[in-house]
């Protein structure tokens, strides 16, 4: 969650810089690196609900 929210807020602080306050490269660098940020979280999030969600076992069927 905390990756995602981080995503939302650099992409906020880019749209709120003057265009000419950044070069292209280095908003497009960040943009990048914040959409990285939120399809990370998002896999860590399913990974982590994949893996430790409780699965229940029947013993009886073995």
């Amino acid at each position: 969650m905390g990756l995602q929210v981080a995503s939302v807020a650099i992409i906020a602080i880019m749209a709120s810089i003057k265009q000419g306050g950044t070069s292209v490269v280095a908003r497009t660098t960040v943009i990048s690196i914040a959409v990285l940020c939120f399809v990370t979280s998002r896999w860590l999030s399913h990974f982590i609900y994949k893996n430790f969600y409780f699965h229940d076992y029947n013993h009886a069927l073995i």
